[in-house]
């Protein structure tokens, strides 16, 4: 995907070079734009403003149905590190991200304060039996919202994203699901890391 961009990018330097006649200078900062925007920090255009309506829930009072059925509030897991990933069934990129999410759950194995969590939010064809279906074969911790009224009381209106709460349960991160060597700007693991 970076090469096409960077193969676009200097495309259209040239395009430029003969039609306006610009000097390497401006060719040298539309290269530099180009790296710094899809190689240093790729995810930057897809976060989410964590510091306006994310930061104002009150993830204390939200709850979910674990995978035997039983309640879980979130408040019982304040003191924890706490990385929600967001999906539904009909969201194929959701269901492609469980084996990332699940490298960085085993990443974190053992260490009692932080929770990774694939949360549902569940549409009418989903049911705990369909969604074990789906996350049968990993070991993250598998919510799923009561309602999808809880969602859209969030704000969340797609799918998937990723919520870092911190252990005050507030939210510090709203955004894509990101960990690579080239993630500058909201890398999963460097905020979890920093958190702890």
């Amino acid at each position: 995907m970076w090469f096409m961009g960077l193969l676009a990018c200097l495309l259209i330097i040239r395009f430029l070079k003969k039609r306006v006649k610009i000097g390497y200078i401006a060719s040298s900062e539309m290269l530099l734009l180009f790296l710094g925007y899809f190689i240093v920090m790729p995810n930057y255009s897809m976060i989410l403003d964590a510091n306006d309506s994310f930061r104002e829930i009150d993830f204390k009072k939200i709850s979910v149905i674990k995978e035997d059925g039983s309640q879980l509030k979130l408040e019982e897991l304040k003191g924890n590190v706490i990385l929600l990933d967001l999906w539904n069934s009909t969201c194929i990129n959701c269901i492609e991200g469980f084996p990332k999410l699940e490298e960085l759950k085993e990443t974190y194995k053992g260490i009692n304060d932080i929770r990774i969590a694939a949360v549902n939010i569940p549409i009418p064809i989903d049911s705990l039996k369909n969604i074990s279906k789906l996350t049968k074969k990993f070991t993250f911790n598998k919510w799923k919202l009561n309602s999808s009224r809880e969602a859209e009381d969030m704000g969340i209106t797609s799918v998937p994203i990723t919520i870092i709460l911190d252990k005050n349960l507030r939210c510090v991160y709203a955004g894509s699901f990101n960990f690579g060597w080239n993630i500058f700007y909201g890398n999963a693991k460097r905020i979890i890391n920093r958190l702890r």
